[in-house]
């Protein structure tokens, strides 16, 4: 930040605190305050970092402002605009999201087959009981 006045005809450069420099944190509420600006005083605002911003813009759009006894006239809005980047997460096949759960598709298959497998032993005991009785009819008579 920079602010210079009107003195004997001339622009003169105000000394501010920290040489105008403001840091805007959480810590602060993103908002900085300079105090005893005379009336009259151009100040122009800058925004230096940006944090990585995908954008920025400020109101006024070129960041200067005449102090005025209005003090609502005496702000510089400056808005970092951070879009939101999906991350890459979980293995390599490209999707965003992790894999969740268990791979259960191979238990399926087997309980699958352990089922075939028992049926048809089962089926195969009955056909042989069936024959057997009649065997067993066939020898008695």
């Amino acid at each position: 930040m920079t602010c210079t006045y009107l003195s004997d005809g001339e622009q003169a450069k105000i000394t501010l605190p920290n040489g105008g420099k403001v840091t805007l944190s959480q810590a602060n509420g993103y908002r900085a305050t300079v105090d005893d600006l005379l009336l009259g005083a151009q100040c122009k605002i800058a925004e230096t970092k940006d944090g990585g911003a995908d954008s920025t813009s400020m109101d006024p759009a070129d960041g200067t402002l005449v102090v005025s006894d209005q003090t609502s006239k005496n702000v510089v809005t400056i808005t970092n605009v951070f879009n939101a980047k999906p991350t890459k997460a979980g293995g390599d096949d490209g999707n965003i999201l992790s894999k969740t759960g268990a791979a259960v598709t191979w238990l399926v298959v087997a309980a699958a087959f352990c089922l075939a497998v028992g049926a048809g032993i089962m089926i195969t005991l009955k056909t042989r009981r069936g024959h057997d009785d009649e065997d067993g009819a066939a020898h008695q008579a």
